[in-house]
């Protein structure tokens, strides 16, 4: 929560300003520890302006790099982790992120471990950056683990990126090619079914078809638009049922030309990750279940929760995998060689650097990929409209 205090220093002046706190006894209490008389604490209320909003008030990817390569940098310089979160707060502008991290300050204040207070804040730190950080703690190496983890978010974030923008150029081209063909219906013809009456020529089924879809879209476009919001609500609503997501997480790994590059964003996310959690000192029968939550698939997720199962029960991982069909072959290959070698974290990186080259070299060639797909369809729909539109014009000219 976020206070607005007036307090005297010890020389008597006034000092105003905002604290972050859990309430309103903390609040007092670190501006005690400040050499501060408290005259009056009030929680501020955060005003709804444009800063303010959900959507630019979000804890981004960027946020937390940043957040986690400064803590590192000033762990390693001989701050306790309370002095370097109250530095770090102060350099954040959303007012959500400055509250997550006074209230994790005032937990570690009180007692709690660092880790333990991340937990509490699941939407903004995942398993794997709490799981991460225990780790640290236990091992001693607080900023060593930091560092190495703001470099694994930096390549997750990077492999997004790369993925969301090889998709922004096909999205664009499919919401302009649908723009153009509902213009082309609203506007184009109308007119030519002017002509056609005038002529009085008898239009063909394909023709009768256009101008029917036409004279729909003129008269009860608000149906059509009630109808793809009410989709489009259904649909999002259904993918956050277990049956929904898991059939929408099937789709995504089956789809033709999007299903390869899923199974290998979701290779490199998975390799990346479990590198991460073992160099980290995470033991490796604990790190599947978090590693699954990172992959952000359900039918990965219930498949990687086996694989603890499997190796609690002492079977080797590169067997597991072995059976595991979906990921490539050679995910289980390399794991064989990292267990008789002792060095599995380092087969894992070597796995994920692997197919982020992939996932790059397949997204860079994507527009190449989809282009004739686009082609053939823009093709099909040219096509039926010439058709439809000369079908009648012959009639008229053989009828002269």
């Amino acid at each position: 929560m976020i206070f607005k205090y007036i307090a005297y220093d010890k020389l008597g002046e006034i000092k105003k300003g905002i604290i972050d706190a859990t309430d309103e006894k903390s609040a007092a209490v670190i501006l005690k520890e400040k050499k501060l008389v408290v005259a009056d604490i009030t929680e501020k209320k955060e005003t709804k302006n444009g800063l303010n909003l959900p959507f630019f008030n979000k804890v981004s990817m960027r946020d937390k790099i940043i957040f986690t390569k400064e803590l590192a940098i000033m762990i390693k310089s001989g701050l306790s982790v309370v002095d370097a979160l109250s530095s770090i707060a102060d350099e954040f502008e959303k007012p959500k992120f400055k509250k997550i991290i006074g209230e994790i300050a005032n937990d570690i204040k009180g007692g709690q471990s660092f880790s333990k207070s991340l937990a509490k804040h699941p939407d903004v730190f995942p398993p794997l950056y709490t799981s991460i950080i225990k780790s640290g703690e236990e091992s001693g190496k607080l900023d060593i683990v930091l560092l190495n983890l703001s470099e694994q978010l930096d390549k997750n974030y990077k492999l997004t990126a790369k993925v969301k923008s090889a998709m922004t150029y096909p999205a664009l081209i499919f919401v302009t090619l649908l723009v153009v063909a509902t213009l082309i219906m609203i506007f184009v013809m109308p007119q030519l079914e002017k002509v056609f009456n005038d002529t009085g020529v008898k239009l063909p089924m394909i023709t009768r078809i256009l101008l029917g879809t036409s004279r729909f879209l003129v008269k009860y476009w608000y149906i059509l638009l009630v109808a793809v919001i009410a989709l489009s609500i259904g649909f999002m609503k259904f993918i956050k049922t277990n049956s929904g997501r898991h059939y929408f997480d099937l789709f995504k790994i089956k789809a033709p030309i999007l299903g390869g590059i899923f199974q290998k964003i979701y290779a490199a996310r998975f390799a990346r990750s479990a590198y991460t959690l073992i160099s980290s000192g995470v033991p490796i029968n604990q790190i599947f279940t978090t590693v699954g939550q990172v992959i952000d698939n359900s039918i990965y997720a219930t498949k990687l929760d086996k694989t603890c199962e499997e190796i609690k029960a002492g079977r080797p991982l590169s067997a597991i995998f072995e059976e595991n069909k979906l990921f490539p072959h050679l995910v289980p290959s390399l794991l064989k060689v990292g267990e008789k070698s002792g060095k599995t974290d380092y087969v894992l990186e070597t796995l994920s650097d692997y197919y982020e080259s992939e996932v790059d070299i397949v997204t860079s060639n994507l527009s190449s990929i989809i282009e004739p797909v686009i082609m053939i369809v823009l093709g099909i729909g040219v096509g039926f409209v010439i058709i439809s539109v000369l079908m009648p014009i012959y009639g008229l000219v053989g009828a002269m």
